[in-house]
């Protein structure tokens, strides 16, 4: 029976082990992955804004006027829509945000693509 205790003492640090690797797994990263989803949401929404400006910019210079920015882009993909005169930020988080509607003159999909739109 003297070996029962060390037995009981390794299947505890197993144990708790598992639960630390269950905790971290289900509540921490979950926590981390939104965080950072809302950190690309929030770096987009100001590229859109950059970009408003910038072509307001340019379409309000003199002609053949031109712009250089650079934008931060950690995820997700920029598109233009020539047909409709959208800028459209297309972006799949690893967790539900929801999030859904207007910020501003931006509006989210429940795709969460952000439109950015232009007047004609």
């Amino acid at each position: 029976m003297k070996a029962a205790s060390p037995l009981v003492g390794f299947v505890m640090t197993i144990f708790v082990s598992i639960m630390t690797i269950g905790l971290v797994y289900f509540g921490i990263k979950p926590a981390i992955d939104k965080s950072i989803a809302n950190n690309v949401m929030n770096e987009a929404r100001a590229n859109l804004e950059l970009l408003t400006s910038a072509i307001e910019r340019v379409a309000n210079g003199a002609e053949g006027s031109k712009s250089a920015l650079t934008l931060t882009v950690s995820d997700g993909e920029y598109l233009i829509d020539k047909n409709s005169n959208n800028i459209i930020f297309t972006f799949e988080p690893s967790v539900d945000l929801g999030v859904i509607g207007r910020i501003g003159d931006k509006f989210l999909e429940k795709g969460l693509q952000f439109f950015d739109f232009f007047g004609s």
